[in-house]
């Protein structure tokens, strides 16, 4: 979100014509952590022009400049941004405190003082400083572009994308502020797997979750990135999109489709499986989006990037065929299907799947299959002490409690604190998401700590012995 207008496709060309007297900026300035909410912040307001638009959010520029074009209204927008963060430095605690999962973010963060150092990195320190100090001001929404920095993760960050906006609601006092966010665009080689699951498909897929809170939207951008660079320089069309949820649902312009399609249902149907999908719109088209020109149809271009699989969980590339406002897919290899998965990879950069408004069909799996367990060793305090987290991808850890005692579970930070994620009482079960080489200290009641797992990349039992 932080990119630049200068910095991205035909900045200069831009700038140059960015005179919008109704148009005002308010950026905040620097990046600047708090352990505690700062009731005043740095900053002021700018007419928009040249000069002051120069260094501003390119997305938030050309959304708001959309609705300026639409709405023929004064658009105030406020920029706080820092580019390559998590999520969870954004969230307030009251964030944290209202998604249960996230009770242990929630305590650390409660017990902050004055004097605690934080960092760029550190649960709420960013809202504190950058966001807090805007709470007086009446908003009507907010847009989002983030998440390369969690991306290994996916349940977890769906958890606190939820505790994001429920968080930004209660402090900006409305229920109903609006919260549009982007999809993490295609990045990196593509990978010829039909399995997909690899590099943020999973967070992609978080995203896409977290639309079942009220009053929220996805601008999806897996067309218009690069495959080596991390920031795509088009971010005329990422505003435009996100400009189209705000129009459609925070506007009422309800004759706009706010997106491309996004899955909604599916039916097995023989030897094939027949999707049905939201935001239909004009109609399903197989399109082909190339710089800043709108989306085209290829009206002999064939679907790509579906992949089917049976009972088995085997994955296979399918055919794929568009029947009205469906799809229909199969494959000789799956005769009985039972899911699909589309443009379920880090970077779907063959998916072509659009609506004839232009917009691209988000990714998406049919399934919910989890893969395998494997069994984590337990290694006790006295046989070793436990060593300090690895930063590494994402994956999920289930405790088993097989003591008779109530036992505490903590994560040893990557600096080497302990931080309290629950209790489990005997024969408690837990699921945690966590990452690969993580350390997950076990107590008894009073702290004394009685040994440690060590994650991997596979989702791993977590058995505690009698």
């Amino acid at each position: 979100m932080e990119w630049r207008l200068i910095q991205g496709m035909k900045g200069r060309e831009e700038v140059e014509g960015a005179d919008h007297p109704l148009i005002r900026l308010f950026d905040v300035p620097g990046h600047t952590t708090s352990p505690l909410p700062r009731e005043k912040g740095a900053g002021n307001w700018r007419v928009c022009a040249p000069k002051s638009a120069s260094g501003f959010s390119a997305v938030g520029y050309f959304f708001g400049r959309r609705l300026l074009k639409e709405l023929g209204v004064p658009v105030g927008l406020i920029g706080s941004n820092w580019g390559g963060t998590r999520i969870e430095p954004w969230v307030p605690v009251e964030g944290f405190e209202s998604v249960p999962d996230l009770s242990g973010l929630a305590h650390e963060v409660n017990q902050y003082q004055s004097s605690t150092r934080v960092g760029g990195s550190s649960p709420s320190a960013i809202y504190n400083s950058m966001v807090h100090p805007l709470t007086p001001f009446a908003m009507r929404g907010g847009i989002w572009y983030q998440g390369e920095s969690n991306g290994n993760e996916g349940t977890s960050y769906y958890h606190k994308k939820h505790a994001l906006v429920r968080g930004w609601r209660k402090v900006f006092q409305n229920t109903d502020l609006a919260f549009y966010w982007v999809q993490l665009a295609n990045y990196q080689r593509e990978s010829r797997e039909p399995a997909g699951g690899e590099g943020w498909a999973k967070i992609r897929a978080a995203q896409t979750r977290a639309l079942d809170i009220p009053g929220t939207g996805m601008a999806v951008i897996t067309d218009i990135g690069a495959a080596n660079d991390i920031h795509p320089r088009n971010k005329q069309d990422v505003g435009w999109r996100l400009a189209q949820w705000a129009l459609n649902q925070t506007y009422g312009r309800k004759k706009l489709v706010p997106s491309g399609p996004l899955y909604k249902s599916q039916e097995v149907e023989g030897d094939s499986v027949r999707l049905s999908f939201r935001h239909v719109g004009k109609g399903l088209m197989v399109g082909r989006k190339s710089g800043l020109e709108p989306a085209k149809e290829l009206e002999e271009g064939k679907l790509d990037h579906f992949a089917v699989a049976g009972a088995d969980r085997k994955w296979f590339w399918a055919e794929a065929a568009i029947d009205g406002d469906t799809v229909v897919v199969r494959s000789k290899d799956v005769p009985k299907p039972l899911a699909v998965r589309y443009a379920y990879t880090m970077n779907p950069a063959r998916a072509n799947l659009y609506n004839r408004d232009g917009l691209p069909a988000g990714p998406f799996r049919t399934d919910s299959w989890a893969p395998p367990l494997e069994d984590i060793e337990w290694t006790a305090v006295a046989d070793k002490p436990p060593p300090i987290s690895v930063p590494g991808s994402g994956t999920e850890i289930i405790f088993l409690n097989k003591k008779d005692i109530k036992v505490k579970v903590f994560w040893v930070e990557y600096g080497g604190g302990l931080k309290f994620y629950g209790e489990l009482k005997p024969g408690g079960i837990r699921k945690q998401n966590t990452y690969s080489n993580a350390i997950w200290v076990i107590t008894d009641e009073k702290d004394q700590p009685l040994g440690y797992f060590k994650t991997t990349q596979k989702r791993g039992n977590a058995v505690i012995p009698k």
